[in-house]
């Protein structure tokens, strides 16, 4: 080799590839997949800090959500952080920030320094239904958690922003957990709203990490490959989480062309198998789809064995193609 290619830093590596029949379509990146926006609705009345004869959970629980956004986040600029102190109503303006580590530790800084000794009720509906107007947006999946120690003082105000809280989360592809830090938050009647609420589910204790299981979200099938087997792959935030015996509920929307033989599977490898049956034979698949794409969607539920373990986003589509497709793959050193 001449020494002006062992001075060559950059090396781009083209290679095409043609996808046989027979031959697995591996699933691939797509633009339209979306960053995430972790939002933390944090109550800080005083009964955190004990008054009035509650336990006093306030380092217990500052130490916790720091630790999430250290070490439980994934560092990307591309993903927002946003932290809101609340009594109630927002006690001050959202703090946000990009989801590097500059931005963490700046959250960091914030939520250390934070203090208060302001006296006041526990209004939870108002802050959440102005996260859910003013926070939440199509741009990224949101991800919520809100802490708090007590009972909302409006029962009503709750009930209206729970009842608003699926069709913006569907709309806006958001998941919100109510966590409550202590037992006088644990409220049944509050508990079976939030569980009848789509996208929405309580947990209890001052733990605040959720492990996020996350499915490749978008992959192709070949309908010329005649193996009828689509793998699912999973990541996990923070990493490297043993999710081996994770069992996931399947649900397939209608479909004119298959529907998935499995109602549910258990995550080896950090992957599932799903069967594709076909609703008739392939070469009439073929004709009907044409040259355009066909979208299976998908809908992973979680395994409630693990209620700080869920799947995020619980969707993934499979892109039905019927020709072989041409794939560029760079690789740069």
């Amino acid at each position: 080799m001449s020494p002006i290619s062992h001075r060559i830093h950059a090396i781009i590596i083209i290679s095409l590839m043609l996808l046989l029949p027979g031959q697995r379509l591996m699933a691939q990146g797509h633009d339209e997949v979306k960053n995430y926006r972790y939002i933390y609705l944090w109550d800080v009345t005083l009964s955190m800090k004990g008054y009035g004869g509650a336990p006093n959970i306030w380092k217990e629980v500052t130490d916790n959500i720091i630790n999430d956004i250290s070490n439980n986040l994934p560092n990307s600029p591309r993903n927002e952080i946003v932290v809101i102190p609340f009594q109630t109503d927002f006690y001050c303006q959202p703090w946000r920030q990009r989801g590097d580590a500059q931005g963490k530790a700046e959250l960091i800084r914030r939520i250390r320094e934070f203090d208060t000794d302001k006296v006041s009720n526990t209004d939870i509906g108002r802050p959440l239904m102005r996260v859910i107007d003013e926070i939440l947006a199509p741009d990224k999946i949101d991800v919520m958690k809100l802490l708090t120690d007590g009972k909302t003082q409006n029962e009503a105000a709750l009930k209206a922003a729970l009842n608003h809280w699926c069709a913006e989360a569907q709309h806006k592809d958001a998941y919100g957990y109510y966590i409550m830090l202590t037992d006088n938050a644990a409220d049944e009647a509050v508990i079976q709203d939030i569980n009848a609420t789509c996208r929405f589910e309580s947990l209890q204790g001052t733990e605040v990490e959720i492990v996020q299981i996350t499915p490749t979200w978008l992959m192709s099938h070949n309908l010329l490959d005649e193996d009828e087997v689509v793998e699912v792959h999973f990541k996990t935030m923070p990493p490297n989480v043993n999710i081996e015996d994770y069992t996931v509920g399947i649900s397939d929307h209608p479909s004119d062309f298959y529907y998935i033989k499995e109602d549910q599977a258990t995550i080896h490898n950090n992957k599932i198998s799903l069967t594709l049956v076909p609703k008739m034979m392939a070469e009439e698949i073929v004709n009907q789809i044409g040259n355009g794409d066909e979208l299976l969607l998908i809908d992973l539920e979680d395994d409630p064995k693990y209620p700080r373990a869920r799947i995020i986003p619980n969707s993934v589509r499979i892109k039905l193609v019927t020709k072989p497709e041409k794939t560029l793959r760079f690789s740069v050193k």
